[in-house]
């Protein structure tokens, strides 16, 4: 990326974000790109492995994991959202059925 992107981003990051274990009015020493498996890529390409494990959030998938990215979706393809005053009934029937094994009633 071109430092003058890079500069922008950085201006933007500390005019407008927070970032809870950051330092206050810092600059921020990456800016993520990507992230796949256990290794992260910033936006100027170099390569890092993950070592915070993205909290609790990554810490058994890790980045872009290939069977999530394709059950999201599917179930996107389907629907994306449904409204809790109108539930739908077979979707909430296939999730239990994967959830839970033996009686599904």
């Amino acid at each position: 990326m071109l430092t003058t992107q890079r500069e922008e981003l950085i201006k933007k990051d500390l005019a407008h974000s927070i970032h809870p274990f950051g330092v206050m009015g810092g600059e921020p020493k990456f800016i993520w790109d990507r992230g796949k498996g256990v290794y992260l890529w910033d936006i100027d390409g170099s390569k890092y492995m993950d070592l915070t494990s993205g909290g609790v959030h990554l810490v058994n998938l890790g980045h872009a994991p290939q069977e999530l990215i394709d059950a999201v979706n599917e179930q996107m393809d389907k629907m994306a959202y449904f409204s809790a005053g109108a539930p739908n009934t077979a979707t909430n029937d296939n999730y239990r059925g994967r959830w839970h094994s033996g009686d599904t009633t």
